[in-house]
């Protein structure tokens, strides 16, 4: 049975980009799939279902902050208790390229070496459409 540590790649960390970020805990090639052990599944909810359920302000931003945003749904964890280092990717600078891409599926690779101790980041507009609140405006939070 392999140990917890083997296969990860990342760990959460303070970053200067915004807020927490993830990072390489030792060099990551190019092409490999990052958070290939995460087994977090990915739950998609309509966000009409979201317009009809009162939720806090707090409870709002679990979806601005950290929902991947398609059409007419979001995708979340099952729980926002299961947020995985993955869920935290900020994006590059302004000027800078993201050093992780993701695919069809969410597998989230590297799309360059990534040095040991480098804050990973990806290109939202990659895979998601960006936050919206019920009414369909863009949160000012983000």
């Amino acid at each position: 049975m392999p140990l917890p540590h083997e296969g990860v790649h990342v760990r959460l960390g303070i970053s200067d980009i915004h807020g927490i970020g993830v990072f390489a805990i030792r060099a990551i090639p190019k092409g490999t799939n990052i958070f290939e052990n995460d087994r977090g599944e990915i739950a998609w909810v309509e966000t009409s279902a979201l317009a009809t359920v009162p939720l806090t302000p707090a409870e709002q931003d679990f979806y601005f902050d950290f929902g991947i945003h398609k059409g007419e749904v979001v995708g979340c964890p099952s729980n926002f208790n299961h947020l995985t280092p993955g869920w935290y990717l900020n994006r590059p600078r302004p000027g800078e390229q993201a050093n992780v891409k993701a695919d069809g599926h969410f597998n989230f690779t590297a799309s360059r070496d990534i040095e040991e101790r480098e804050e990973l980041t990806i290109d939202y507009g990659t895979f998601s459409g960006g936050p919206r609140a019920p009414d369909g405006s863009t949160p000012s939070s983000v």
